[in-house]
């Protein structure tokens, strides 16, 4: 089930789904030479292009994921653990530690560290396994953090999770009932919220990785054609379909 939920979450996204129908577009070409369905199999295919990669199409469907939690300047005086869900690394051989992690796990990383250098003594967990690669994104996660200052006894990692179910049941166990904030992309939190809530937790909600600005003012230059929308959009359509599959009592 693992394994096809990433499947789906892999393929149901712009630039796969632009890649199939142009591919199928190309085969009724040469096998059928209808034009008619192959005209409207590439027409569908432009306008997926321009809905998904021409501003503001990416800022306003990716605001839209994140608005629910609101950006947090301080955490309650009795938070006892600060949770950092993973995100994402690569095993690169260089020194610079921080380049190992994906941009959103630095994110989270950075929201993370704000808040516990507001009152030192909180303990940060930070979450999520390796994937394909040799060390999990829990440790890498630790690691950048120490080299960003935190004290070493102050680290906890649970490096075994593959997604925020499992994360939630690893944290739960840890934590049992005492009051902690939940730090993951502003995009992801709703659904990490709601995954952590099935567990009997009541996690603070804090918003990383704020990646939509509809309301910004703007110059000529931004209403370009943009990868940048584009990976706005598939991270919006990411947790469209992480919220129904939760809905419909997936983990």
């Amino acid at each position: 089930m693992f394994i096809l939920k990433k499947l789906a979450a892999a393929w149901i996204s712009p630039l796969p789904i632009i890649f199939l129908l142009c591919l199928v577009a190309l085969i009724m070409a040469i096998k059928s030479g209808s034009h008619r369905i192959v005209t409207s199999l590439l027409a569908i295919t432009l306008l997926l292009i321009v809905f998904t990669s021409i501003p503001p199409a990416g800022d306003y469907q990716i605001a839209a994921v994140e608005k629910e939690y609101p950006a947090v300047l301080s955490l309650p005086e009795d938070t006892k653990y600060i949770v950092v869900l993973g995100c994402g690394h690569q095993s690169l051989p260089i020194d610079v530690i921080s380049a190992r992690l994906y941009e959103c796990a630095l994110k989270r990383v950075t929201e993370g560290l704000r808040h516990f250098y507001q009152k030192p003594n909180r303990i940060m967990i930070f979450t999520g396994y390796g994937g394909a690669e040799y060390t999990a994104s829990a440790i890498v996660m630790r690691d950048v953090a120490i080299s960003l200052g935190l004290p070493a006894q102050n680290a906890v990692v649970l490096p075994s999770p593959r997604d925020t179910s499992e994360e939630a049941i690893a944290t739960a166990s840890f934590i049992k009932q005492a009051p902690f904030a939940l730090v993951t992309s502003a995009s992801h939190l709703p659904r990490a919220v709601n995954l952590f809530k099935r567990q009997g937790l009541d996690p603070y909600p804090v918003p990383a990785d704020i990646r939509g600005t509809p309301d910004k003012p703007r110059d000529w230059w931004y209403y370009r054609p943009d990868s940048d929308q584009m990976r706005k959009t598939r991270q919006a359509w990411y947790e469209y379909m992480g919220r129904l599959w939760v809905w419909l009592g997936g983990h």
